[in-house]
């Protein structure tokens, strides 16, 4: 087919999905007339634009903050603590046999924080 060069499925994402926006996109798909899809349909559009204007505020405020060094703005993650549990199986799931029942396995938390105008830090616990 010729979309194929042009258009493909992405794949599963590994990023938490908005409460917000996956209840909302439930009510649109299982709405039982049109005054109620229009209405959810509505919702769904003005929780996309009130994200988007958070993101402006935030991305205003990180220039700001790289510029002119008036302002603090960081930003905060941690990794998932299974990720970086050793020893490491395959597929990150434990094998089911007894001995890998008494293994302890260490794990940590690596967190980053970047500090708009400053720097990048990685904290590892």
């Amino acid at each position: 087919l010729a979309w194929r060069c042009c258009l493909r499925f992405h794949k599963k994402t590994q990023h938490s999905l908005c409460a917000v926006c996956s209840r909302l996109k439930m009510l649109i798909r299982n709405s039982k007339d049109l005054k109620s899809h229009a209405e959810y349909s509505d919702r769904l559009l003005t929780h996309y634009s009130q994200t988007l204007q958070d993101r402006q505020i935030y991305w205003c405020a990180r220039d700001r903050a790289r510029l002119h060094g008036d302002i603090l703005v960081l930003i905060i993650d941690s990794y998932d603590k299974a990720k970086v549990c050793l020893p490491r199986f395959p597929f990150q799931r434990t094998p089911k046999k007894p001995i890998y029942d008494r293994i302890r396995r260490t794990t940590m938390t690596l967190t980053g924080c970047i500090v708009h105008g400053v720097g990048v830090f990685l904290y590892l616990a």
